[in-house]
């Protein structure tokens, strides 16, 4: 499963310019996000190979790649972003 959360947040990162700062600065700057993000943030979630679910709507809503991808454990193919 973590490969597959690696591999999902990959394809976020690309399209992000390919850039880990460039993802955070996105969700730093929606007016949803509830803190500012950095690049280390990213880097650590591709380390372990886990997104903590609070941040995986954000992540879907600036790259378009699907929370259920991001967060198998928590969100399901059925479900859709509120």
């Amino acid at each position: 499963m973590r490969d597959g959360v690696r591999e999902a947040l990959k394809e976020a990162i690309t399209a992000c310019l390919s850039s880990q700062s460039e993802l955070a600065r996105r969700m730093s700057g929606e007016r949803t996000a509830r803190q500012k993000y950095v690049q280390q943030h990213i880097w650590h979630w591709l380390r372990v190979g886990r997104i903590p679910a609070e941040h995986v709507r954000l992540i879907e809503g600036v790259t378009g790649v699907p929370s259920h991808r991001l967060c198998p454990d928590v969100f399901r193919e059925s479900d859709k972003a509120a």
